[in-house]
């Protein structure tokens, strides 16, 4: 039997029927296909629902994962955090306090973001206005009250079971958000409303994965930044060591047999508060992560002035139209490339489309499906990393995406030189124009 700590995990969700939660294998390697982040266990200690390795049994098709019994049981141990995250208020409301919260003094833009922008991007400060960017607080607690103003003593909110993703209470009952260094990137709906944020983190932490399946106890932590890493038995500190980044090393106690890696920390992650006190997850079962509408600067202008005069009327924007669609990963990605698509392909932009959805990963593909439909989309020019298909792991989803849309709409395949550019923006910010490849159906 396989012993997993608690601590090593994160709680995804609770189950409606049962009360029990599902937990997301998050410094815990997932038992199934090996890998840190997205998978789940389920509290039973008998479930796994795995997002790379397949099963007869899908468990949600929106984010494609799959269910697996477990021949023997996997116990979880130690405590996690208690706290039930509320679920996102309705999209226009979520809209309003994040309009708020891009405007206030606190998150106003630093010098090294707009210079970070201008060199590596090639972004003005007048496109940085316009997207809203911005730079996360250094006292989120006064950013909170700024944002929530009088709502957020009001009972519906405090007694309610909305709330808005990355504020939470602290310890004195005070609305606050969770602390990040880093840069904003708004996610917008079709309609323009501001609906969620990643966060693009000034020096992302390392991090270290346990994979204690076989050696119940063993935790590790990163001590102090970068490498210095601390390993513990039950509490008892057995190594303290400087490890090299995506460095694997076993330990072994008898029979007992774990490792440690030191990993990498995300570049970007979501503004969420979820398993805080009244805090609110970025994306869930019942309201899965954001889809990102992006359009050119210039028409992004042009909605935000409708939206700020409409602010206080029940209209939120004029929904998107669209016969064609780009379809890539990640809000900032999708925003500098549709403002070069513009101009690469001025003499065919009615055929080929101005307009650019970006979804969380290739594996939630599926989250475009209504709103394509909605927009009036037929042409979807597909443009993920060319990295993409040779990832084991991200390919099986890319292909299955390709396979289902070229039964439903006409689908082009953007290509350019892997060697040269990673992905589409860093293409066209070389004046590289990708060549559009019609899949047959």
């Amino acid at each position: 039997m396989g012993v997993i700590d608690k601590r090593s995990l994160r709680l995804a969700f609770r189950d409606k029927r049962s009360g029990k939660g599902w937990f997301e294998f998050y410094r815990q390697p997932c038992v199934i296909c090996g890998h840190v982040g997205n998978c789940m266990i389920f509290e039973d200690q008998k479930t796994v629902v795995c997002t790379r390795q397949a099963s007869d049994i899908v468990f949600s098709k929106e984010n494609l994962s799959y269910v697996h019994r477990l021949d023997g049981e996997i116990k979880l141990t130690g405590k996690t955090n208690i706290h039930t995250s509320r679920k996102k208020f309705d999209d226009h409301i979520l809209s309003h306090f994040f309009y708020e919260l891009i405007k206030d003094s606190t998150t106003k833009i630093k010098p090294e973001h707009i210079e970070h922008f201008a060199e590596k991007r090639g972004i003005t400060e007048e496109t940085i206005a316009i997207r809203g960017y911005c730079s996360y607080p250094e006292k989120p607690w006064e950013t909170a009250k700024n944002v929530l103003g009088q709502f957020g003593s009001h009972d519906t909110f405090l007694k309610g079971s909305q709330g808005i993703p990355g504020f939470y209470l602290d310890q004195y009952n005070n609305w606050t958000m969770v602390r990040h260094d880093g840069i904003l990137i708004p996610y917008r709906d079709r309609f323009n409303q501001v609906i969620g944020f990643q966060i693009r983190y000034d020096n992302p932490p390392n991090m270290v994965a346990v994979d204690a399946l076989n050696y119940p106890g063993l935790q590790a932590k990163v001590k102090q930044q970068p490498s210095l890493v601390q390993v513990f038995d039950n509490g008892v500190v057995i190594a303290e060591l400087e490890m090299k980044l995506n460095q694997r090393l076993e330990f072994k106690s008898g029979d007992k047999r774990g490792f440690v890696q030191l990993k990498k920390g995300q570049r970007y992650m979501w503004l969420s508060s979820a398993n805080r006190k009244e805090g609110t997850q970025a994306g869930g079962m019942d309201s899965p992560l954001p889809v990102h509408v992006s359009v050119p600067s210039n028409e992004l202008k042009q909605n935000n002035l409708l939206i700020e005069e409409h602010k206080d009327s029940s209209q939120h924007g004029v929904a998107i139209k669209t016969k064609s669609i780009w379809l890539t990963e990640g809000a900032l990605k999708a925003d500098l490339a549709i403002d070069h698509i513009v101009n690469a392909y001025a003499d065919e932009i009615d055929e080929v489309g101005k307009v650019m959805l970006a979804v969380p990963g290739v594996n939630t593909w599926r989250r475009i499906l209504p709103l394509i439909e909605e927009m009036g989309v037929e042409r979807i020019n597909v443009a993920f990393d060319m990295d993409a298909a040779e990832n084991p792991d991200v390919q099986k989803h890319y292909v299955e995406m390709v396979q289902y849309l070229r039964e439903n709409y006409q689908v082009y395949i953007a290509l350019w030189p892997l060697e040269k550019a990673k992905g589409i923006d860093d293409c066209l910010n070389m004046s590289m124009k990708p060549i559009l490849r019609k899949v047959q159906s």
